[in-house]
């Protein structure tokens, strides 16, 4: 029995190569070697876990980070967004206010003709139409005011009313309505079946209005010479007509005479 004097490898490797048996005698030294050689590797296992866990918990961080990174992005792209939308809807108002605070009518009168004039939005109704009846005088005499789209007829209770409160602001069109044979306080009532009728007044108006103008224009010259013939005939006629029944009385008297 040969001692070995140095590490284990080393002796199961002179062992093979001397064809011995290889005996391991565990001394106080060599228990002491094994324990310190298993406490490293403990150690080193322990060291590589340590550095896996901090691996992950790294990677954790940084997906963390990053989410709140695309979270705070997110976050601050919708406020942005939400920012911007709030000041054009302020710019929208604002701008609203300003236009509603006049209202431009244009005013539509029955030969096809208009004037406009501006107000503001707090004018009632009935200031406008005393602008309108004052500038077309006596032409249309009683007259009443209507929007065409939509179909409205305004009433008594309507003229004392705001512009604003009509919905007339920033801009409508308003046409004039000559009344000669009902009252203007006449609200038009469309029912079931005369709706389509309505519909059809209503796109035919404005020309019915401009045919009225044209045919006033082109025919209004005088009569030609043939009228004034036929008014000599008829003069002549009617004095024919009229000594006719001369000339019967005295064809009666005649045969009155001679009858006996």
């Amino acid at each position: 029995m040969r001692w070995f004097e140095g590490s284990i490898p080393a002796a199961i490797a002179a062992a093979k190569e001397r064809r011995c048996v290889f005996v391991v005698v565990i001394t106080d030294k060599t228990k002491r070697l094994l324990e310190e050689r298993s406490r490293e590797k403990a150690e080193e296992r322990a060291a590589r876990e340590r550095v896996k866990q901090q691996i992950a918990l790294d990677r954790a961080d940084r997906a963390a980070r990053y989410a709140q990174s695309q979270l705070d992005a997110e976050t601050a792209r919708i406020a942005a967004l939400q920012a911007r939308a709030t000041e054009q809807e302020a710019r929208r108002d604002a701008a609203q206010r300003e236009r509603s605070a006049f209202a431009r009518i244009q005013f539509r009168l029955p030969d096809g003709s208009s004037f406009t004039n501006q107000f503001p939005s707090q004018t009632r109704l009935q200031e406008a139409r005393q602008f309108a009846a004052q500038e077309v005088g006596n032409r249309y005499g009683q007259f009443s005011l209507a929007t065409m789209f939509p179909r409205r007829e305004f009433t008594a209770e309507d003229l004392q009313k705001s512009l604003l409160e009509l919905e007339l602001t920033p801009s409508a069109s308003i046409v004039l309505l000559p009344q000669s044979s009902r009252p203007s306080n006449t609200v038009v009532h469309s029912s079931a079946g005369g709706g389509v009728w309505a519909m059809l007044g209503s796109l035919l108006y404005p020309l019915l209005a401009v045919w009225r103008f044209i045919s006033g224009f082109l025919f209004s010259s005088p009569p030609p010479p043939a009228a004034a013939q036929n008014q000599h005939t008829t003069n002549a006629y009617g004095s024919s007509a009229a000594a006719e029944p001369k000339r019967c009385v005295c064809d009666l008297t005649v045969i009155s005479v001679t009858s006996p």
